[in-house]
């Protein structure tokens, strides 16, 4: 649409934002999943991930714990008193 590539358009958002446009819309999606987590600790995170766009449970708690350096289960037992 804007005759420009891909690649030079990822390296222009890489200079404004300081990361990939991937690593900024995974930390957006991280974000709102921490979010909902708190509001929502009982709902299973098969349904989290498919919400928020995950292939699948795995795949969200993965880059949770990159992101949190905690799974969610374990971020989920933690607000709620337990260990």
């Amino acid at each position: 649409m804007f005759f420009v590539c891909a690649k030079t358009w990822n390296n222009q958002f890489q200079k404004v934002y300081g990361k990939t446009f991937y690593a900024y819309q995974m930390d957006h999606k991280l974000e709102m999943v921490h979010q909902f987590l708190r509001n929502h600790p009982d709902t299973k995170l098969e349904e989290v991930a498919r919400n928020f766009g995950f292939c699948d449970e795995f795949h969200l708690g993965k880059a949770y714990k990159k992101k949190y350096g905690v799974s969610p289960k374990r971020h989920i037992r933690g607000q709620q008193g337990g260990t």
